[in-house]
């Protein structure tokens, strides 16, 4: 994960953190919410981008990734465990895909994607030419 971000084992780990910290700045424009989790690595509500910013500033969160997601741990005591219920919504379609996560207050992502086009490998040659008239003498 260090090396995609540019980073070599021979920092110090302040300037990794530093390093690790810019690259997930650049990240933060783009996302509206921040995952965040507690000390003991136990889920938080997500958090919004610019309070996450200030967390990690002052020293009371930690950013690092999970899964290629930019995420804040902080190093203090939450002021409040409670957690709402978070619905995931799939639509799946012919050429997107759309995803959304959403709470009762709050929407936390609504992404469209293309959906994946994976070869058929039961359809043989002669379907294929079939099918695209590239064998048919006209």
């Amino acid at each position: 994960m260090l090396q995609a971000l540019g980073l070599t084992r021979n920092h110090s780990a302040s300037q990794s953190r530093r390093d690790l910290y810019n690259a997930g700045l650049s990240q933060l424009t783009s996302m509206q919410y921040v995952p965040a989790v507690d000390s003991n690595q136990r889920p938080l509500m997500p958090t919004t981008s610019k309070r996450a910013e200030c967390w990690i500033e002052s020293g009371k969160a930690t950013p690092f990734f999970r899964k290629g997601i930019f995420c804040v741990r902080l190093n203090v005591e939450p002021s409040d465990r409670h957690t709402q219920p978070v619905a995931v919504g799939i639509e799946p379609g012919s050429k997107r895909e759309g995803y959304t996560v959403k709470s009762k207050a709050h929407t936390y992502l609504n992404q469209k994607t293309y959906a994946a086009i994976f070869p058929i490998s039961h359809i043989g040659i002669e379907d294929i030419k079939s099918l695209t008239k590239k064998g048919c003498k006209t």
